[in-house]
């Protein structure tokens, strides 16, 4: 089995910026910070994804910040400059990743035109909380779950907060999309921030209460005063605020981790609040697909943010 070394230097200069020597040539990757481990990881990640460009073909950058004073761990992938505002994109990852797993997506759609922002989960990613697996698998999963997903809405508001004086950026034109723990923050986002105009939540759902019901062990997790806090913020309990943007919602019809009576129940109700403006809204569920992204799904996502963006 061969083994791929990448030969990281990094240049002198404020930007900290990275020069990757590949087989085929120089690659960048513009990095704000002091130049820590993980911006060098970061930067790997890229290469291994097979993401970064020679230098003369770069068509975006990647910036890796601790934002707001939360100092919420975020990588900022924007376009080359192109002398008007852009559209933003929040992707949040699911649960157990982080920030760098869904680069992928964020090349795809910086490439387009986006500024994209990938933001680490609470407890996740540069900031995995101690004991990781014992509290998001042990008897208290549902509380850690939801105050996870719930404390990672309130980051991302204070994160659009944080760009109201970035040049580059237009906030009358902000997008969302997540998968899994991701998708039900996207859906959690659409009640409390109304700044997003376009989400495309993947395999996450909406209906808080059918996804812990489906799960017996679940419920065995929550007492009445996390289920009342739970109800209270359930995103179909609000599908009047998720109905005043361009929603597309995609699942798997055979996910057994997030099953798809979630997105049915929200577009039994739903549905008619798009009586006036139909083609804002679609759910597409895949027969045979069970909890994962699919590229399908991903091609739906971009055309998407490109329609409504």
């Amino acid at each position: 089995m061969s083994t791929s070394v990448y030969h990281v230097k990094r240049t002198i200069g404020s930007n900290g910026t990275y020069t990757l020597t590949l087989p085929d040539g120089i690659a960048t990757v513009k990095i704000k910070g002091s130049g820590t481990p993980e911006q060098v990881d970061i930067a790997i990640e890229l290469l291994r994804q097979g993401l970064l460009r020679q230098q003369d073909k770069a068509s975006f950058t990647v910036e890796h910040e601790m934002r707001t004073a939360k100092k919420v761990p975020v990588l900022i992938m924007r376009p080359k400059k192109t002398g008007r505002k852009m559209p933003l994109v929040i992707f949040q990852h699911g649960m157990t990743d982080s920030k760098e797993v869904y680069i992928k997506y964020g090349v795809v759609l910086a490439e387009l035109g986006f500024v994209v922002v990938l933001p680490d989960a609470r407890n996740h990613g540069e900031r995995r909380m101690k004991n990781f697996d014992k509290h998001f698998s042990g008897p208290g999963f549902v509380k850690t779950f939801f105050n996870t997903v719930k404390g990672t809405v309130d980051d991302i508001r204070t994160l659009i907060d944080s760009f109201a004086d970035d040049a580059q950026i237009d906030l009358d034109r902000i997008g969302m999309a997540g998968v899994s723990m991701g998708g039900f923050i996207s859906f959690m986002s659409l009640v409390y921030e109304k700044r997003i105009k376009v989400a495309v939540p993947m395999i996450g759902s909406p209906d808080w209460e059918m996804f812990i019901d489906h799960h017996p062990e679940f419920g065995k997790l929550v007492d009445d005063k996390l289920r009342a806090r739970i109800l209270k913020t359930n995103p179909i309990r609000h599908a009047d605020k998720l109905a005043t943007r361009a929603l597309l919602v995609l699942n798997g019809m055979q996910d057994k981790v997030v099953p798809v009576m979630g997105v049915n129940r929200l577009h039994k109700v739903i549905k008619p609040m798009y009586k006036d403006n139909p083609h804002r809204y679609k759910l597409i569920r895949y027969p045979g697909v069970e909890h994962e992204v699919t590229e399908e799904m991903a091609a739906e996502m971009v055309t998407w943010f490109k329609t409504w963006l």
